[in-house]
């Protein structure tokens, strides 16, 4: 064997490496989930623990029995619940389907918060290593921050739906991606596909990546363009007043309590119409929307 040829052999085996090591930290975080398996529940959020085992099961009756993935009776008998209204997750259970058939939902569930921590931080590690950064060890520690940063080690003590995050930095590298000239229709459907998979994971997720997004594309523009770098701020104040106006116009209209919040029926769609968005735009008090009156003859 050549020597270019070894050393693109082994020029993988950094990236291979720190996906181990992620691995193994996950497990070292998921201890005593794996050791305590089929005898204990999480201590803090036993509640959540035992839906996700439920909704995995739901998973394999949708497989199994062709069950309706997303409404079910089995709860809420005999109304039944819709499950994209709850934490079904979806674009996790349903891949481990073969898992929960074959070892139960307690060892779906210990997988799925295992390999929540460890993809969320091997995404990021990718995404570092090939686009931001040319050190792999930067980012190996990089993509350890973001998937076992304290926020993300809580969210997976029972909402592993929201620690499974790695699609989201595919999700802003495809978004990236899109002011690349060409290609435009399939980079869209790429962009497309992953936002819906992300959105079977955690909608929570999808709208904060979503946010971030749309202030840093804002936040780009406004510096490469000049023209536009004075009319920023002005315009995202105005924008950010303007949201707060119609929240709190519609927060006087409807009352704090809940029992004046109700918007059922004809008299509260009246009374607090359909939403925020329902109560009318301020009229701004700047000279070039004052309101121009003719002048009376005489």
């Amino acid at each position: 064997m050549t020597g270019p040829a070894k050393w693109r052999r082994w020029r993988g085996w950094p990236d291979v490496l720190a996906v181990c090591g992620y691995l193994v930290l996950a497990g070292y975080v998921t201890e005593r989930m794996w050791r305590f398996l089929d005898r204990y529940l999480l201590q803090t959020n036993t509640t959540d623990q035992i839906q996700f085992e439920y909704f995995l099961v739901h998973a394999v009756r949708v497989v199994t029995h062709g069950e309706n993935p997303f409404y079910t009776t089995t709860m809420n008998h005999p109304s039944g619940v819709n499950l994209m209204a709850n934490t079904a997750t979806l674009g996790l259970h349903l891949p481990l389907v073969p898992v929960t058939m074959l070892f139960g939902p307690q060892v779906s569930f210990a997988v799925m918060v295992t390999g929540a921590l460890a993809g969320t931080a091997a995404a990021w590690y990718w995404l570092f290593s090939r686009h931001l950064v040319g050190s792999r060890f930067a980012a190996f520690v990089a993509g350890g921050f973001c998937g076992f940063a304290p926020g993300m080690v809580s969210q997976a003590d029972g909402h592993p739906n929201i620690a499974a995050q790695f699609l989201v930095p595919i999700i802003v590298w495809r978004v990236l991606r899109l002011r690349e000239p060409g290609h435009a229709l399939r980079n869209g459907l790429i962009l497309a596909l992953l936002v819906t998979y992300q959105a079977f994971i955690n909608e929570e997720i999808l709208l904060l990546t979503a946010l971030a997004a749309g202030l840093f594309v804002g936040a780009a523009r406004c510096t490469t363009r000049p023209r536009h770098a004075a009319r920023c701020p002005p315009s995202c104040a105005r924008s950010a007043w303007r949201a707060w106006w119609h929240w709190r116009c519609w927060r006087t209209r409807c009352g704090s309590s809940s029992s004046d919040r109700s918007t059922t029926g004809a008299s509260g769609r009246a009374r607090c119409g359909t939403g925020p968005m329902s109560c009318r735009s301020p009229v701004s008090r700047g000279p070039r929307s004052r309101a121009i009156r003719r002048r009376p003859p005489g």
